[in-house]
């Protein structure tokens, strides 16, 4: 056999059938990571390595309620708990994502103008109603579509 025919990379060299119409009289299975006619294309690899980087205790989720008169403006919240999310819901179901820090800071104080465009927004105003009829688990590998599309406007939906 040429030596330019044989299968490389480990690929295993099959005679094709004699009643097919191949212009090759044998053809390479290729072992994982190669691909082409010889297996001669390294195929793309993807490593993933999981590293113990979140401890095993569970969220915590602690809410407060506070009541602001229509003609305040402002609020203040005083927290001793450590956080790295402040949600806003209102009453209606209308949520702000008003402040995230990745590493908790102590005893700082924090200042956020809460606007109409910073809203969360539904799922139901970003996709199509077949969508968000969808399992969730089918909807969540379309998430970053929203973001990539309203990147500049969008920083939360739910």
């Amino acid at each position: 056999m040429d030596n330019n025919l044989r299968c490389q990379n480990g690929g295993q060299c099959a005679p094709t059938d004699e009643h097919m119409i191949l212009t090759r009289k044998f053809l390479c299975i290729c072992p994982k990571g190669y691909i082409g006619d010889r297996c001669e294309i390294v195929d793309n690899k993807i490593i993933l390595s999981f590293q113990k980087i979140i401890n095993n205790s569970t969220p915590m989720r602690i809410t407060t309620f506070r009541t602001i008169s229509l003609t305040q403006n402002s609020l203040i919240i005083y927290w001793s708990q450590p956080f790295h999310l402040v949600i806003i819901e209102l009453l209606n179901k209308i949520y702000y994502l008003a402040f995230i820090q990745k590493t908790y800071e102590r005893s700082t104080t924090i200042n956020k103008m809460i606007n109409p465009s910073g809203r969360c927004r539904h799922i139901n105003e970003l996709f199509n109603k077949t969508f968000v009829q969808m399992n969730v688990l089918r909807r969540i590998k379309y998430y970053h579509l929203p973001c990539q599309k309203y990147s500049s406007t969008l920083s939360c939906f739910f």
